[in-house]
């Protein structure tokens, strides 16, 4: 089976953010209120009486019905409100009446928001040709290759922004983050660090600066920064459960376990801390602990993309054949796409011998793995070697 990489349940992609919830909303609001001729309106969102702005705005526009400003404020406020049903209708309806930008803006965010990834880059693709608020737009068409996997996309689009705005946070903080994954590790912590520079009150960036250590084994640099994250906002889980991955990673268990406590104190539906926690729990050989934690999970009706393969693993540990291969089907019935489970699966079958199920899976992940025949041969077989010799007490 292979080895399950626990920094990896860590996201990354911390810098995804839209409207947030501060000052520099505010002042947009006022701006456009202001504009359109409906002072106050920022306040009374501000103070959070959404219902009293909605009120306001829709009575403008019984008045104003064509009003793409009013239009745009109000799909504006109903995404602020994450009421993103709402947000679209009141888009398009502004969009049909003279094609402005800013309500195809708008959606193409919602759609982000809401995973349509496709629809959302089509949007954003016409909206920079019209030139409009071209660093949100690139900033986001580069979160949109970045969660596609396209880092040389992503990077385009997120130095167009830097080009443009140097002290750009999130084009800094994503930038940073491709070249980790790229490997390209000096220049992922030159782009780190400056997002820290730049925002020195802000627990994200030293977040990422944490998680970026921590994953290029600066132990010490890593606590400092996740501590730090801490620091600035004690209601943030990923600082918390960074540092215990962090400390499972070094198998300094009890603050592995503290954190990832610290995590479901504050967010007691985490997946991610329940994962830890069994992971945890298996290399300390406390496989009753493991499995109440997974029984847990399956209670509250949480999942994890490897979990049916860490309890398979626990099984298997413990001489549970049937359970083990019962749970490594499960990772192949509900992850069809993840070649993990079917290679946890290969191993099952090679061990106990059975041979027909072994060669028709086997057919299977030739498709599954995009690698040439004699490549594909030796991973299946390193991956069933590992399985066999490490997965045993």
């Amino acid at each position: 089976m292979k080895r399950i990489n626990i920094f990896a349940t860590v996201i990354v992609l911390l810098s995804i953010s839209l409207f947030p919830r501060n000052e520099a909303l505010a002042q947009e609001f006022k701006t456009r209120s202001n504009k359109i001729g409906a002072p106050g309106i920022e306040k009374i969102i501000q103070d959070g009486n959404f219902n009293e702005a909605i009120v306001k705005l829709n009575e403008k526009l019984e008045s104003e019905p064509n009003n793409t400003e009013l239009l745009n404020l109000l799909g504006d406020l109903y995404n602020y409100m994450a009421l993103y049903k709402e947000a679209i209708n009141i888009y398009e309806k502004s969009y049909k009446i003279d094609s402005n930008s800013h309500a195809l803006f708008g959606e193409a965010i919602v759609n982000f928001l809401i995973g349509d990834l496709d629809e959302s880059k089509k949007q954003f693709i016409i909206v920079i040709r019209s030139g409009y608020r071209l660093i949100d737009s690139y900033n986001f068409m580069g979160k949109i290759e970045l969660l596609n996997g396209d880092l040389a996309e992503a990077e385009k689009y997120f130095n167009k922004t830097y080009s443009i705005d140097s002290v750009n946070i999130d084009a800094i903080t994503n930038l940073g983050i491709i070249y980790q994954q790229l490997e390209l590790n000096a220049r992922a912590e030159m782009f780190l660090k400056k997002a820290v520079d730049l925002s020195s009150n802000d627990s994200d960036s030293y977040l990422n600066l944490g998680v970026f250590y921590g994953m290029t084994d600066k132990f010490n640099e890593a606590v400092i920064n996740l501590n730090k994250a801490i620091s600035l906002n004690s209601n943030n889980k990923k600082p918390y459960r960074a540092l215990g991955v962090l400390y499972l990673n070094h198998a300094i268990f009890a603050e592995a376990e503290n954190n990832f406590n610290k995590v479901l104190k504050l967010d007691p539906f985490d997946s991610e801390a329940y994962f830890n926690l069994i992971v945890l729990y298996a290399q300390q050989s406390d496989y009753n602990k493991a499995i109440k934690t997974f029984e847990k999970m399956q209670i509250l009706g949480l999942s994890h993309p490897q979990l049916y393969i860490a309890v398979s693993n626990i099984y298997f540990k413990q001489n549970n054949l049937e359970e083990a291969l019962k749970y490594s089907k499960m990772q192949v019935a509900s992850y069809p796409d993840k070649i993990e489970g079917y290679l946890a699966l290969l191993g099952m079958y090679k061990f106990m011998g059975l041979d027909r199920e072994y060669d028709e899976l086997y057919e299977k992940v030739k498709e599954k793995i995009p690698l040439s025949s004699n490549n594909m041969t030796k991973e299946i077989h390193e991956t069933i070697t590992n399985f066999l010799n490490n997965n045993r007490k």
